[in-house]
């Protein structure tokens, strides 16, 4: 069970579940959450444009508020590619 984040990020949502803790204790994406990820990084790399990102982020935010939420922090972490720590 999610616990309930900041307010206005959904019902019970909470889009850092999966980033809370060090590397052993990260719990799996949901196929929505991988979703999510994927419209970001065709946003962010521009091979998607801004109406087909706002269609895509609604149908996946109206099928799993979860997804939507976290599709949400990613876009208002920054427009950035994660690093990777070496």
């Amino acid at each position: 069970m999610r616990s309930q984040s900041a307010p206005g990020l959904g019902k019970g949502c909470n889009p850092l579940h999966a980033y809370a803790g060090d590397s052993r204790s990260l719990l799996p994406l949901s196929p929505e959450e991988v979703e999510a990820e994927g419209i970001y990084y065709a946003a962010v790399s521009a091979s998607l444009g801004k109406a087909a990102f706002t269609i895509l982020a609604k149908d996946l935010a109206r099928r799993s508020p979860d997804a939507g939420a976290y599709l949400t922090w990613l876009i208002t972490r920054g427009w950035q590619w994660p690093a990777v720590a070496a």
